[in-house]
């Protein structure tokens, strides 16, 4: 199946990836199919792969689009079940496991989803969640990331978007 990234309907992949409906199966290949539009419309557009070049910059262990799809060119070559699955395994399990280890070490919280049995990662469906902190950093990282906040407090951007939103 041929993807043309221009006429992909990103609104509606997204829309339904937040949704509370829908089966899990679903929404994974939902999943992948707009990381590969993102991917081709990136190939496609050059403007906008400079504009995500320069507004997304490499961060050490910070994650963005760019991140991600550099990893998923490395693996380019690879059978698509393979690569997808080493995906979920290399960034969303280790990557959360990663995460849950900071929150315990700093915040002392059990928050792991998933536990290595016998080779094997095991989802712990007894797991609740609980309340945290809200992410202040990520959060002000984010808004620096899009422009619209830097050392001196709100940017230009930040301002109009500021005054737009009242």
């Amino acid at each position: 199946m041929a993807l043309r990234s221009a006429d992909f309907a990103y609104e509606d992949a997204w829309d339904t990836l937040i949704s509370a409906r829908g089966a899990a199966a679903d929404k994974a290949l939902v999943a992948i199919e707009l990381m590969a539009a993102l991917q081709q419309r990136l190939a496609d557009r050059s403007d906008l792969a400079a504009a995500a070049a320069q507004g997304l910059p490499d961060r050490g262990s910070a994650h963005s689009l760019l991140t991600e799809i550099s990893w998923l060119q490395r693996g380019e070559g690879e059978a698509v079940a393979d690569l997808i699955a080493d995906y979920m395994l290399d960034r969303v399990v280790r990557r959360h496991s990663w995460v849950a280890m900071q929150k315990l070490r700093r915040q002392r919280d059990y928050t792991f989803l998933f536990e290595q049995r016998d080779n094997r990662f095991v989802y712990l469906g007894t797991y609740q969640p609980v309340a945290t902190t809200p992410r202040l950093q990520p959060t002000l990282q984010f808004l620096a990331d899009i422009h619209l906040l830097d050392e001196n407090g709100p940017t230009a951007l930040g301002l109009a978007a500021l005054e737009r939103a009242q």
